[in-house]
Parts: C-alpha cells; structure tokens; sequence
C-alpha cells in the first residue's frame, strides 16, 4: 500500500504541475440527449454484477452499455413499472436485482429477467412498508448482504431486509420486512431528523447517517443505537455544518487502520472526521488561494482504486484534493473547450471496473474520463486555448526540435515559433514583425514568416527556421527575436545568394572544419547549399531539375534530407522518389516506384527518411511505411492491410525498446520491427486529432516522444502507453425478428420467456426465419474501438470477425439446434475468448416434425388399406355380378339358343322340308354362331376366368377343336408367362378374339396341314404368333373384310400391333408390352 500511495502523490504533483497549467488539459467525453439519455439531471451513477451502467435521472431510470440506453419510467397505468421517474439513487443487492430510490414514488425493485418492477410504498395501514416515498439514499450493507439501508425525506432510516422468495412481492403479501427509525426528540434511539441525506454501511457493519440539520449519526445495527456529532460554533474541531450531503471513506487509509471519514456539506466545505478521536479537520473554499477547494457546495464525492480523491461540487465543478499537501486541483467548465467538464455543478461521481471516471451533472448530462490519462498511459495534449497566452500559440504544430541547450521548440503554421516548457505545460510565443528586419537599408517583411515549417540548430548554435512563404530566418536567442536571411550579413541581393526560394522544408548540415555546409530542401527550388564560416563568407550552390540535364535532380519539391553514409545524402522528394546524391563527386542515383515491381519504393512521396538503433533505414510515404533492404537495395512494404490505420505516414520515431512510432493521417501507431505487429491509436486516446502533419516529429533526449498535428501538440513517455488490461463482459442486449426487436413475455406470446441478456436457450418457429442479436463488450473506455467476432455452431464453422459492428442477422436456417456464441474486446484488443452464447432451437413446421411424419404415415397406409379394402369390396362385388351375368347368360340365353339350333335340325329332317331347309341351315348356322359367341362372352366377363392359366386353356381347347375335324396338327407353346396372374378383362378377352379371327382365318383358307401358336412373355415385351404351312391368303381380298379390321382395332385398344408374314405360309404375330 505504501508504493500505491507513493504513485498516488507523483500522480498528484504530474497531473498539478503537468496538466492543469493549461486549466483543462483533462479532457472529457460527454454523454447527453443526443446519445440516448432520458434527462439531463444525473442524481447517482452506479455499475452492476454484468458491467450495465445505470443513471438516476429526473425523469427515469437509464441502463447504458456504452453504445445506447433502456430508458425506464413510471406508468401510472403499469403497477409493473417503477414507482416513479424521479430516480435520486440507487443500489444493488444481489445478482438479480436493482433497487431505485424515487422521489415521491417509494421504493422500486427491478427485475432483471423480466425488466418489470416490483413498488413499495408507504401503507399508513401497514407497519411493514415504508416510512416515506421520498428516498434520498440508499446503501447495501457490505456486512449483512440481503440489507438494504434507506434514507428518506420525512420518513427517517429505513432497514430492508429482504427474504429468500420474496423477490416478486410489493406491498401486497411482501415476505420482506421493513424496520424504521423515526425522529423522537426525546429518545437517544433514534435519529435527529426524520430527513437522512446521505448513507454510508462501512467494512465493519456501522451505518454512518448525514442528516439534513441534525450532522453525522452513527448507527449500530447490533444495538440499534444512534450516536451524533453536530456543529459546535465554539470548537473549531467540530463539524463544520449540521447538513451532511455525502459521506465517503478511503480503503486504503481503513486497511492501514487509519480510520476517518469524510464528510461533504451543505455550504461549509470538507470536513474529515477521525473516528478515535473524534475530531473534524475542515477545509473550505478561499477566494485568494486557487489550490483551495473551488466550491462549499459538496455534492458527491469518492475515492477512486489508485486513492485519488474526487470531489464534485455545486458550482465549483470537480475538484481533486491530495491530502498530502492540503491542495485542490480543479477542473472546471470552459465554453470555449469542447472537452472541459460539461456543466460546474457536479450530483455524482462513480469509477466502473474498467477505470472510467463518470461524472453526473445538473442539467449537464454525462461526463467521462478514462481513468488510464490520468495516469499517464496515453497522450498529453498541448493546444491553444483562447485567453491564455501560456498556451499553444496556434494548433497547426508543423516543426518540433530540441537544441543543444535542451529547450523544445515548436513551429507553428500561422502562430510563429514556440517555446515549450514540459516542466510545467506553458509556451512561450513569438511573432515575426515588420521591426525584425535587422538590415534597415532593405525594407522587406514577408508575412508569411510566421508559417514555420522547419527548424534547425548548426554547429555554430544558429537556430534555423524554414517558412512557407517567408524564405529564411534565423532566431537570435538572446535578443528574443528573429534574423532575416541574408540580409543581417551584409548580402543585399537576393539572387546572389542562389537561394531563390520562398519555402524552405528541410535542413541538413554537415560540418568541416572551420566551416559549415547547410543543405536546404525547398518547395520548388531544388536543393540549396550554404557553405559558411559563421560570419560573412558565405558561398551557395544549388541543384535544380531542368529537363537539360537528365542525370541531376530529378525534383524540386525537397521534403526531407537524410545522411545515410558520411559522404552521402539521400533526398526525399514530392514527387522523385528517394535521390541518393554525393556531394563530393556531384552526382545522383535514385529510387522510384517502378509499376508491377514489389521490391521499389511503394510512392515517389517521400515524408521522411529515419535510421533506427539497429541501422534499418525507414523511409515513410503517401503510401505506406518501406523498409530498406542494402544488401540488393530493395524495399519491403507496409501498408493498411498490414495493419497500419493509414498509408500516408507522417513521422517515424523510436522508443528504447527498438518499436517504432509512426505518424500518420488517422492517428499514430506502434510498430515492432520483430513481430511486424502495429498497435494503432487514435483521437479516442487522447491525441490532438487522427491527422498529424509531415515531418512533425522529435525525440527529446530524455526519451519523451513529440508529435504535431492539425490540432495541437502531442507529446508521451513511450514505457507509459499501457495497455487496458481489464478484460470486459460480453452480453447480448437485443433479440429482433424480422428487425423487430422481442419484448418479454411471461404467456409465451414470445420467443422471450427473460430478457435477452439472461437468456440461455430460444425455441423459435421455422416461420421466425430471420433474426438478429445485438451485443455489447462492456468496456466503457472507447467503446468504438471495441471488436467483435460471432459464430453459430452448426452453421458457421470459425469465427466471424465483424470488428466494431455489433449485431448478427441469419436468415432461412434450417430447423435444428444451433449455439450462436460471441466474444470481444475492449479498446487495447484486449479478448474475452469466452465471451457468451445462447442456444437457438428452431422448430420444423408440423409436416416436418417426427410425429406428423408418423401420423402422416400411419394415415396414408391406412388410406391405402382403405382403398385396397374398397377395391376388394367393389371387385368382389363384381366378380360376383360377372358371376351371375355369366350364369344367367349361359343358363337363360344360352339355353333358348340351344333350342333354337336343335329345333332347326328338326326342321331339315322333316318331309317337305326341302323348301324351307336353306332357311333352317342359315338358322341353324347362325345359332351355333350366336352361341359360341355367348360362350366366348361369358367366358370373358365371368370372374373365375381372369387368370392367365385360364386364358391359355381357352386358347388351347379352341386350337384342339377348330382344326379336329381337318386333321390339322395343332402345336402350343408358351414361355414366361406367370399361370396365376390376372389380367384384366379386356385385355384377356382382346388377346382370345384376336387368336380366334387368326385360326379361323387358317381354318377356312390356308389348307395347313400344322399351325404353331407360340406365346412369349420376357424382356418387358409379350409377343403371340399364329404361324401356319398353309398356301396362305390373298390379303387383299381380306383387307375389306371384318375379320382382319377387327383384328388390328382390338390390338390398337391394347395398345398391341399386328404384322401379317406371308413365307412358307402365314404368320400373325401380335406385339405389345410385357402382360
């Protein structure tokens, strides 16, 4: 503890003498409406167990994550909202929960799951509620941790105790119990005043009250006894007013056994109070002293984790004290200062975990300052700031340099030369007049003297300044004023000097004896030598670009010279490249960027050319940063997608550990030659702005890094740039649907059974096919400069890295489960590999999900039993019809037939039938006809004939008993025909008919003596050929015949066709698809 104090004192003494010279070198970041927050009165500030921040305001209750805020109020139509806007404090008790203090509206518990309240009011009815609705402050008991201590208007202390299962209870069958302590004038129980303005719970269990006109109280819960210190007009040592508005202690003082605490009044100052003794030691605010405290209004105050003490006032703005030395720093608001404090009266203070400072205004938002610049872990800021003439004399920083005599000098565009004191942070300034021109005869004066872009000290301790636009001066140190080049040495001319040019950016030197050689770099004129003893010898040389002289120059824009060897220069040029140029032999080489060639300079751009410790020559350009390679001189590139925030690099500085620090037009990084890693930083760390100007760089000798940029002077301990070590939570902070954002709903009217952030798993619909997540790295430094990097398992397979963009859309996920997970940083790329996820069950629609698929099943193979018992039913049912048709054809039909035939032959052989008998045979004929007709009818429709089997003992009995009578040899054969397989009636009856027409037509023509029936089913065909010996038949006789169209029309109703053969007799063969 005593090294944490010691830095706190140098902490102290560099940020009194260093920084606040300059009034408000701290600069703030500032949190208002226009961000988001509800209302401009901030009453109290505190972090929760997940790294929210959370405001009281006027007008409500603010959940920040540093990038927007949930906003809560009162409904009075929501008995579930809190119980009222106005918010004076808040605490937190355990994991689940935030309690708010409201004026006028009680006490409110918040629900973290469902992000609804629970209200406690005063019941007059009730001895278990509350005293009063008018809270002032509440205080977690560090001791009893399920304690809420409150402080009310009116009402006097309050205990909470709050019970296991009564997170859900109001008023209304609350289990929680409230114990109150009333004002009893007569009793040394209770308090002095039923108002308790502040609360403290300190590390031993005792509650220390500020009572609004009744002083400091002391409460022993064990005892429930109060003890009380007030003002006494006689004893100095005593309070110094009765009305106590904040109460703090110091850890580090209680944890060296020092036990004091420290009281800020209404109206009388500070007061420290030592607990032993129980003496106050004052301090107040003194109009002739400015290291007194500014303002005896204290509002709010604390101790930060490095024991700093922080003081906000009302009026005085923030006030640091050191003990120590008894002095106050103050920070006040400047309207002229963007980044001052925000407003003079200060309602609350509170450190977050990650070190920021945040600050609560009346009527002035949100102030915040990380806490790492105050340590000096980043950039100090030099600027100008109106009114005070020890500031910057201008922003636009283009020359720094240190001399011989350690004095830092700094070239102003606009503001002339300054010099700089680091000591205390003041500069003085000087302008260049008309009343400089020290050489009367030649009244000249350039305004544009003031642009100093350049500066150098020679060997003869001249101190040099290049201008843009006023030529040459020099700076007499003694006289404190400027020399016009050449003119104070009796050189009145112009051109005999050779230096013909008004812009002057760079200078080099190198010394001979007794003399000295100034190379000078101009805009426009090419390089200029000066040889000079020191006094009024003086000689010029110069080398310009002419198109004459092709191994010259090549460019006149000389922005940087550089010695790489004792006799060599190298010229970095706007335009040229790198020109190697020895003095001595008068002659030029160079280096270009050559198209398609890797290994040449990246940019003819040259800003600045530097040699590192190691001997590595780095050379800078509008594209990107070269390192030189002398072994084949060759350049090795480094570039944006490198890592550099910006190619166009403006200033390379190295630190003692061999890292170099590189300039540029979006900030400065820190580039290890080793690892070839940057680290980049930006305004968001204190730089004077993200551009920097060319060449605008310098290392002092002990050690401090100096850059200048387009607002002001940045200057920095390299060994002090630390990184952010904490570590942040990640959390998530939306859910939307189709960029809707999901409320919580305790009906399942929603996904969202709890808030998103205390989410673990979400079942959503297959319909629910396009969501997002929003989330947050809870480090409130530079919250954008916080990266991000997101996965969903099962869909992704490695990390998407979104850098500062927070939030994920999927859309179209097939249903499954998933884990979607998200890691990130803080601002120093500090990782949380862990990070958080939640699961995502995204469920089919019904038609996909297992059990439709088995009552889908189930109903289709009952739809097919179904169907196949309806067409059993109906083909029983109609074989029975066929059946009996068959039966009633063949016995009624058949039978009346039968008669007609038989009584025909009865006919032809009575007498007399002569006459008649052609008629009787034709009746006879055609009834035989009629009757095998019927029979083929009936053989067809009738059920029990339906197999091939039986098709094929048709077919035979027909072949056997058509050619009997002419001793015609009929033959059968038949291959892969399945006996048992029915077919269907038409095709059956088709194929007979078609067989019956073919042997007929054999019968009555072909005179055969053999006739083959060949039947062949395989191969997915089916084929019936009828082939006989016979002397065939004239086709065209029968073509106009019936017999040979109904042939060929059946054969086309069974999709078959017929071809008729006539060699070695006749043969039909009929040809359709496999049966």
């Amino acid at each position: 503890m005593q090294k944490a104090s010691y830095l706190t004192i140098i902490f102290l003494s560099v940020i009194t003498s260093f920084v606040f010279p300059q009034n408000n070198t701290l600069k703030f970041e500032h949190v208002s409406l226009e961000h988001g927050l509800s209302q401009s009165i901030v009453n109290f500030i505190i972090q929760d167990h997940r790294g929210f921040m959370w405001f009281g305001t006027n007008d409500g209750l603010n959940k920040y994550d540093g990038y927007s805020f949930s906003i809560f109020k009162n409904n009075s139509n929501d008995a579930a909202s809190l119980g009222r806007s106005e918010v004076r404090t808040i605490a937190e008790i355990d994991s689940s929960s935030i309690w708010a203090g409201t004026y006028g509206g009680g006490l409110s518990q918040f629900h973290r799951r469902t992000e609804t309240f629970t209200q406690y009011k005063h019941d007059e009815n009730d001895p278990n509620t509350l005293r009063s609705n008018f809270i002032l402050s509440l205080s977690a008991d560090p001791v009893r941790k399920n304690v809420l201590w409150i402080g009310t208007e009116g009402g006097g202390l309050t205990r909470l105790e709050i019970l296991p299962g009564s997170a859900n209870h109001g008023n209304n069958g609350s289990r929680n119990i409230f114990t109150s302590w009333n004002c009893d004038p007569e009793s040394s129980l209770t308090t002095t005043s039923n108002s308790v303005q502040c609360i403290y719970a300190d590390a031993t269990g005792i509650v220390w009250l500020g009572v609004v006109g009744g002083g400091l109280a002391r409460f022993d819960p064990e005892t429930e006894t109060f003890k009380f210190w007030a003002n006494d007009p006689s004893n100095a040592n005593s309070l110094s007013n009765n009305w106590i508005n904040t109460i703090c202690d110091s850890p580090e003082e209680w944890q060296k056994g020092s036990r004091s605490l420290w009281l800020g009044t209404h109206g009388k100052g500070l007061n420290r109070f030592d607990i032993e003794t129980e003496n106050f030691t004052r301090w107040a605010y003194e109009a002739d002293n400015p290291a007194s405290l500014s303002n005896d209004y204290i509002n709010a105050m604390f101790f930060d984790k490095s024991n700093v003490f922080w003081i906000g006032t009302d009026g005085g703005g923030l006030n640091i004290f050191n003990p120590e030395t008894n002095i106050f720093t103050r920070s006040l608001n400047h309207p002229a200062e963007p980044s001052s404090l925000s407003g003079n009266i200060v309602n609350s203070l509170y450190e977050d975990r990650s070190g920021v400072l945040w600050i609560g205004t009346l009527g002035n938002g949100i102030n915040k300052i990380q806490r790492n610049r105050l340590d000096a872990t980043r950039f100090f800021h030099w600027k100008n700031i109106s009114g005070d003439p020890t500031s910057l004399s201008h922003n636009d920083v283009r020359a720094i340099f240190e001399d011989s005599t350690g004095a830092i000098w700094i070239g102003t565009y606009g503001g002339g030369l300054n010099l700089f004191n680091p000591a205390d942070g003041t500069f003085q300034h000087w302008m260049s007049t008309p009343e400089d021109v020290e050489n009367t005869d030649i009244d000249i004066f350039y305004p544009q003297v003031n642009n100093i872009i350049s500066i150098f000290e020679d060997s003869f301790a001249n101190l040099w300044l290049g201008t843009y636009g006023g030529k040459i001066l020099q700076f007499d140190r003694k006289k404190k004023k400027f020399v016009y080049w050449p003119y104070a040495y009796g050189i009145n001319s112009i051109d005999e000097t050779g230096l013909n040019e008004k812009y002057v950016l760079s200078f080099h030197e190198i010394r001979a004896t007794n003399k000295s050689s100034l190379f000078i770099g101009t805009h426009g004129s090419g390089l200029n030598e000066m040889i000079w003893d020191g006094g009024t010898n003086v000689l010029f040389k110069y080398w310009k670009y002419s198109l004459e002289n092709s191994d010259g120059i090549n460019n006149n824009d000389i922005r940087c010279i550089f010695q790489k060897d004792s006799d060599v220069l190298w010229l970095g040029s706007g335009g040229g490249g790198i020109n190697e140029f020895i003095p001595g032999k008068n002659s030029f080489s160079y280096f270009m960027n050559k198209a398609g060639d890797s290994t040449s300079l990246s940019n003819d751009f040259v800003q600045i050319i530097y040699k590192d410790n190691s001997n590595n020559i780095w050379v800078g350009t509008e594209s990107g940063l070269n390192q030189y390679v002398s072994a084949n001189n060759t350049f090795i590139h480094f570039k944006e997608a490198d890592g550099l925030p910006n190619d166009n690099i403006c200033g390379i500085l190295e630190d003692s550990k061999g890292n170099l620090w590189l300039s540029s037009k979006k900030g400065i990084s820190r580039f290890n030659p080793q690892t070839k890693v940057f680290r980049n930083y930006d305004i968001h760390d204190g730089l004077q702005s993200n551009e920097f100007n060319s060449g605008a760089c310098y290392k002092s000798q002990s050690g401090e890094l100096y850059f200048g940029g387009v607002n002001g002077l940045n200057g920095f301990r390299p060994e002090n740039i630390i990184d952010n070590p904490v570590i942040p939570p990640v959390v998530l902070t939306d859910f939307k649907i189709f960029n809707r954002s999901v409320p919580v709903s305790q009906n399942g009217e929603t996904p969202l059974q709890k808030h998103i952030s205390e989410s673990r798993e979400i079942e959503l619909s297959y319909s629910q096919n396009v969501f997002s997540f929003e989330f947050a790295s809870l480090d409130y430094n530079s919250p954008t400069k916080n990266q991000y990097a997101y996965m969903l398992e099962n869909f992704n397979k490695d990390w998407y890295y979104s850098g500062s963009r927070r939030f994920a859309t999927y859309t179209n996920l097939d249903p499954g489960r998933y884990v979607f997970r998200v890691k990130a940083s803080n601002n120093d790329g500090g990782w949380n590999e862990t990070g958080t996820s939640i699961k995502i069950i995204i469920t089919p629609p019904f038609w996909k999900t297992w059990w439709f698929r088995v009552i889908l099943l189930t109903a289709i193979l009952a739809i097919i039993y179904l169907i196949h018992s309806y067409r059993m039913s109906k083909q029983l049912e109609m074989d029975r019809l066929r059946t009996r048709i068959a039966s009633d054809l063949h016995d009624d039909i058949g039978a009346t037939l039968t008669k007609i035939s038989i009584h025909s032959e009865i006919i032809q052989t009575m007498q007399n039938a002569q006459k008649i008998l052609p008629s009787a045979q034709k009746i006879g004929s055609m009834s035989r006809e009629i009757i095998t007709t019927m029979s083929d009818i009936v053989w067809s429709i009738d059920s029990r004939n339906d197999t091939i089997g039986d098709l094929l003992d048709r077919m035979r009995d027909l072949g056997v008993n058509v050619f009997a009578k002419d001793e015609v040899s009929f033959h059968f054969d038949a291959e892969g025909l399945d006996v048992i397989k029915k077919l269907k009636v038409d095709l059956r009856q088709n194929i007979y008919l078609i067989f019956k027409e073919a042997i007929n037509n054999v019968a009555k023509h072909a005179r055969a003596t053999n006739v083959h029936l060949k039947l062949i089913n395989s191969d997915g065909a089916f084929l019936m050929s009828v082939k006989d010996d016979g002397i065939g038949f004239d086709e065209e006789k029968i073509r106009y015949g019936n017999g040979l169209k109904n042939m060929k029309e059946r054969a086309k109703r069974i999709g078959a066709t017929i071809e008729i053969f006539h060699e070695n007799g006749t043969t039909v063969e009929l040809k359709m698809k496999e049966i």
